[in-house]
């Protein structure tokens, strides 16, 4: 479990409430007003996955550039019709690895 202390700025208080759902918040959420937060997903934590066809590893800290996958580009956010540049399978066919 991780707990962040975080202060919500005006400017960010759309984007943060669209980005956390994962999570449990303690104390007021107004603009500028400091809180708890407890979430089971570390924002930090890039995952891996790698095609069971091919082998071929999408990580996700590196993204793939010459695709227009930036760096830091989670798995979820690559659309369900992407298919790897190595052998075409599916989205469906990658699996999470640890490294």
């Amino acid at each position: 479990m991780t707990t962040l202390a975080l202060e919500i700025l005006p400017s960010a208080q759309t984007y943060f409430t669209d980005v956390v759902k994962n999570a449990t918040i303690f104390g007021k959420q107004d603009p500028g007003t400091e809180f708890l937060m407890e979430s089971n997903v570390s924002p930090d934590v890039m995952k891996t996955y790698m095609c069971v066809v091919c082998g071929f590893v999408y990580d996700e800290e590196q993204g793939l550039p010459d695709q227009n996958i930036a760096p830091g580009t989670r798995w979820e956010d690559i659309p369900d019709t992407w298919t790897c540049p190595d052998c075409g399978a599916s989205k469906e066919e990658f699996e999470l690895i640890e490294i």
